[in-house]
């Protein structure tokens, strides 16, 4: 265990046991002791990340999400469109359905759904701000093996939120997009990224940076075309299980993908994203 899951733990203990509530208790969840090594840049293994989401613009790659829910899928406010729109789980490669095995699991091929109804906060302009959507499916998925959602928590007051980011030094993100290569990627890819100072990306993009926003990034990976509505996460130890939290989704970076990368803060959308969750899930229940 290191210093961030021990000071994640310690926060957990002193808001209390509502700190556990989360929004589907059905979410990925490892055994303690079960351990990856991360690198930046590297191809993802496929059931490491049962909640990424492609989504498709009639048939090809156009953002990254996060299933959150058997109904509703996590993205950025600038990947939505009017028409055209389906949503492909479990998959692994970018291009295609087709099925994989890698480390001796193989992912079958993925389900590919409609999007039924699109929701953004009433003040969404531009991805500068407010850039975040949730993706109603049109049927609700099954899990498995290959699709899961990620852990997105619910109980704490936002105000009581910024100490858990506060403990949080590295971040995974994953997705799609460009590589160093400038090409975009045709399977599943993952980096760790530095929780950096707000004001840092504040210089770089000469705009407010504050707590609706995450500012992440390294030194040999970053974001680029393809990642944006990806997931930024970290793994905190809880209740005898490792569980993957939702923290940003990727909103913008700069043009040459060679520096820091600007995400919406999850954790100022909660009551927001558990409102449309309980309201347009039939029988809801955590």
């Amino acid at each position: 265990m290191n210093w961030q899951q021990v000071g994640f733990i310690l926060a957990l203990c002193f808001y209390g046991s509502r700190a556990l509530e989360l929004l589907d208790a059905n979410c990925v969840k490892k055994p303690v002791g079960f351990y990856e090594q991360i690198y930046g840049g590297q191809t993802a293994d496929i059931r490491s990340h049962p909640w990424m989401v492609q989504i498709l613009y009639y048939g090809q790659h156009f953002c990254g999400g996060s299933l959150i829910s058997s109904q509703f899928v996590l993205t950025a406010a600038h990947c939505q469109m009017p028409f055209g729109l389906k949503v492909r789980l479990g998959g692994y490669y970018r291009t295609t359905v087709r099925k994989h095995c890698s480390n001796d699991n193989c992912s079958p091929a993925g389900a590919e759904i409609a999007v039924k109804e699109i929701f953004v906060p009433n003040l969404y302009w531009d991805y500068h701000n407010y850039d975040i959507a949730l993706f109603q499916l049109a049927v609700p998925v099954i899990y498995n093996a290959q699709i899961r959602p990620i852990c997105v928590t619910q109980s704490l007051e936002e105000d009581k939120l910024r100490p858990f980011l506060n403990y949080v030094r590295t971040f995974i993100v994953t997705g799609w997009g460009k590589t160093e290569r400038n090409q975009t990627s045709e399977t599943l890819q993952l980096a760790s990224l530095y929780h950096l100072d707000r004001g840092y990306c504040h210089q770089i993009f000469d705009r407010a940076i504050g707590w609706p926003h995450i500012c992440a990034g390294h030194s040999q990976s970053s974001t680029c075309t393809g990642d944006s509505g990806g997931p930024l996460s970290a793994e905190m130890t809880f209740s005898e299980w490792k569980r993957p939290i939702l923290f940003g989704v990727v909103s913008y970076g700069a043009p040459n993908c060679r520096e820091v990368t600007v995400f919406t803060n999850v954790l100022h959308y909660i009551n927001w994203i558990g409102d449309v969750v309980r309201r347009f899930t039939p029988n809801y229940n955590n």
